[in-house]
């Protein structure tokens, strides 16, 4: 009896330990369960699920980023030590104890411990995906012919910064790894005075205006201008102050100015009064 149950125990303590060799049931790292797997072999599992591509999605196009391109890496030997301590936390004999009155250890939680370069996200984003993917806007053009224009369409960029937070947690996570990337819609241009020159003269040529006609027009805000003189589809090479024009409509423009001089200084109110 002594010798059965000195074999009995041997067999035991055998067993137990081949069992505490390996992660308990229940314990999972970083989310994924590695409940009776050896430490490289949960190392190998975790290398498995975090190294998936995140599909990143721009409209219909389907992006995969590898996370090694923006330097993700887990802290493996960190969390595998917290691992390994949370399994050897109770003593052999008294885990051996627990074990020969069925008395399972619950599984602890090891929280994910990795870093990525951040930095390296924005480059990939601005320099590599933007520039292939985004569709910037087409401006107005004239019509030929005509006095129209042929109306621009928008355009769609990537929008980087509110994309770093959602691929970050894709990153981070073993379930959630697809990505629908937020864009933005850019306007499109305004005409180019040297499409909007063309309009004018096009107008012009459809009105059949036989006279000698001026233009001259300066963008305040870029300080761009166009002036041209054009007579029946002849356009002069000179510069605006080169042809005299009768100023017999230029005299309304003083007019105007003088009146809402007047309305500034003696108050809008009675200047109606005077009007009516």
């Amino acid at each position: 009896m002594i010798f059965f149950a000195i074999g009995l125990a041997t067999l035991q303590i055998a067993s137990f330990s081949r069992l505490r060799a390996v992660f308990p049931a229940g314990m999972t790292i970083a989310d994924v369960p590695v409940s009776g797997l050896t430490r490289q072999t949960s190392a190998q599992r975790l290398l498995e699920i975090y190294n998936l591509p995140v599909e990143l999605r721009y409209k219909e196009d389907i992006i995969h980023l590898d996370p090694s391109v923006v330097g993700f890496e887990l802290d493996l030997e960190s969390m595998l030590a917290a691992a390994d301590l949370e399994r050897t936390r109770v003593t052999f004999w008294l885990a051996f104890w627990d074990y020969l009155w069925g008395r399972t250890a619950t599984g602890a939680e090891i929280p994910l411990r990795a870093s990525y370069s951040e930095e390296r996200l924005r480059i990939y984003l601005e320099e590599d995906l933007a520039p292939r993917y985004d569709e910037p806007p087409s401006a107005p053009v004239p019509v030929a012919g005509s006095v129209d224009f042929q109306p621009g369409e928008l355009g769609t960029e990537l929008d980087v910064e509110r994309s770093i937070f959602p691929i970050e947690n894709a990153l981070f996570s073993t379930q959630q790894r697809v990505v629908t990337l937020p864009l933005g819609r850019s306007l499109p241009p305004r005409p180019s005075l040297e499409n909007l020159g063309i309009l004018m003269k096009q107008t012009i040529g459809l009105a059949e205006f036989e006279g000698l006609i001026g233009v001259y027009m300066l963008d305040l805000q870029t300080t761009n201008e166009i002036h041209f003189a054009y007579q029946q589809g002849i356009e002069y090479s000179v510069e605006p102050v080169d042809i005299a024009f009768t100023t017999a409509s230029i005299i309304k423009i003083p007019i105007l100015i003088s009146t809402y001089r007047h309305i500034d200084e003696v108050g809008a109110m009675h200047f109606l009064e005077v009007v009516f």
